[in-house]
């Protein structure tokens, strides 16, 4: 079975973009220091890149490397899948935002256009 450190560099690798490099670092971290806990690692990534992730998603991020690990394989299990469930929800969430945001943005560009319609007339 691999290590924890080994599987943030699998899963790293195979991302793209910000989230793949975090995991990398993190798996660097992990091997930087023998017996480094995986929470440990992701909170130093996450202190060097202060601006990749929300508080709640790096609060949530420190929740699974604290249980990553740390219990048996059925007990990791299904504590990934309650962290997954929360995921999802602040997915769902942010998306909702982004488009209120993009009605809102939308709506005022027409205000504004109408504005000048009115102005130049």
């Amino acid at each position: 079975m691999p290590t924890v450190a080994e599987l943030f560099e699998t899963v790293g690798k195979r991302l793209d973009g910000e989230v793949g490099r975090f995991l990398e670092g993190a798996a660097f971290e992990m091997a930087a220091v023998s017996g480094r806990s995986p929470r440990t690692a992701l909170k130093i990534r996450m202190e060097q890149d202060p601006e990749l992730f929300g508080p709640e998603e790096r609060g949530l991020i420190l929740e699974v490397g604290g249980c990553l690990g740390r219990y048996d394989p059925e007990g990791q299990a299904r504590a990934l899948k309650l962290y997954q469930s929360r995921l999802e929800h602040l997915i769902r969430e942010s998306e909702e935002n982004l488009r209120r945001r993009a009605k809102a943005s939308m709506t005022a560009s027409v205000c504004a256009g109408l504005a000048w319609i009115i102005i130049l007339l």
